[in-house]
């Protein structure tokens, strides 16, 4: 499988130093095993040993390439002996020796600590058609980004009112600024991953996440889940409450044929009647996204007849802390 972060989360004008670790958490069933990590972006190849659980994996100092439209950037190859699930994230420097000070800095607002996690499935399970779902952001400042495995794909990405194409080789991929919050369109000839890089979220310069876009392969009629509660870890205080009200910033976003939202039941309910729809035009098919807050803990999504499948993507993120979440409610493997 191929990786690569890279998050520009400060402001252009501001003048930041270059530190950025790259930290992937590999999670394994078996008692021992080993992965090898490539790169162009490395000097070595690296040899690492799994062990069961979780391994941490902390690699050097990577080059932080230009997050400009169309740029094409080389990916990180990771090869187990073992089935192993991986998770990934950077982590800036210059802010890990202040993580101590991190309650009184997120008020003065002197120090910005951005931990994005990237979430990976194995290339078996790419896709090459997707709907990228609306997300319900004050402030959207979204990356789409799109990895491809096999030379000579092809990408196309369409909204309501214009398309781009590009082609990227084994094992690179692209990040395009999204100027509309969706829905859009994907489509490739090769199989490919897609993800949204969030930054700014909810807050500016905050609440920045990352979540896979299922393809259309991946939907499922039925979903199990759960919603993160405020407090889940000690360090993290996820989908705490807007300013001046009770509510908590946790959203579910459902992808489906416009004809099959009125099919589907959320905790063997309707969905919401305040929810947010938004609609793209794909040749004869209408696509919608319908986003609603959600509560904490566990819920369900099902199609009422049984036979209609939908996306389904659950993100949240805080005013006064500095971390987001998102992730795939479920994908049809």
């Amino acid at each position: 499988m191929f990786l690569h972060m890279d998050y520009n989360t400060i402001e252009k004008n501001e003048t930041k130093e270059e530190s950025y670790l790259h930290i992937y958490i590999l999670v394994a069933s078996e008692k021992e095993g080993w992965v090898v990590i490539q790169s162009p972006a490395l000097k070595e190849t690296l040899n690492k040993t799994i062990n069961r659980g979780k391994t941490v994996i902390e690699l050097p100092k990577l080059l932080k390439s230009t997050n400009i439209t169309g740029v094409e950037n080389k990916g990180i190859n990771l090869k187990a002996s073992v089935p192993v699930s991986v998770f990934g994230y950077n982590e800036e420097l210059s802010n890990r020796k202040y993580f101590m000070l991190f309650l009184l800095t997120v008020y003065l607002q002197i120090l910005i600590v951005i931990q994005i996690r990237e979430q990976l499935i194995p290339i078996n399970k790419w896709g090459n058609e997707f709907i990228v779902p609306f997300l319900n952001f004050k402030d959207p400042k979204s990356i789409l980004r799109i990895v491809a495995n096999e030379s000579n794909t092809r990408v196309l990405v369409v909204d309501n009112s214009t398309s781009t194409s590009r082609a990227l080789s084994h094992g690179n991929f692209i990040d395009i600024q999204m100027t509309t919050d969706g829905p859009l369109y994907v489509n490739s000839n090769r199989p490919i991953q897609v993800s949204l890089i969030v930054n700014g979220a909810f807050s500016r310069s905050r609440n920045g996440f990352m979540s896979l876009v299922p393809s259309l392969n991946h939907y499922k009629d039925v979903y199990w889940f759960i919603v993160p509660r405020s407090h889940m870890h000690e360090n993290y205080e996820l989908g705490c409450w807007e300013p001046g009200t009770i509510k908590k910033t946790r959203i579910i976003a459902i992808t489906a044929e416009l004809n099959v939202i009125n099919d589907i039941l959320y905790d063997n309910s309707q969905l919401p009647v305040n929810s947010t729809v938004r609609s793209i035009h794909v040749g004869d098919k209408t696509y919608s996204t319908i986003s609603f807050r959600a509560t904490e803990d566990y819920h369900t999504l099902h199609s009422n007849s049984g036979s209609e499948r939908f996306g389904v993507i659950i993100y949240g993120a805080c005013y006064s802390h500095l971390y987001g979440y998102g992730f795939p409610g479920g994908i049809n493997s």
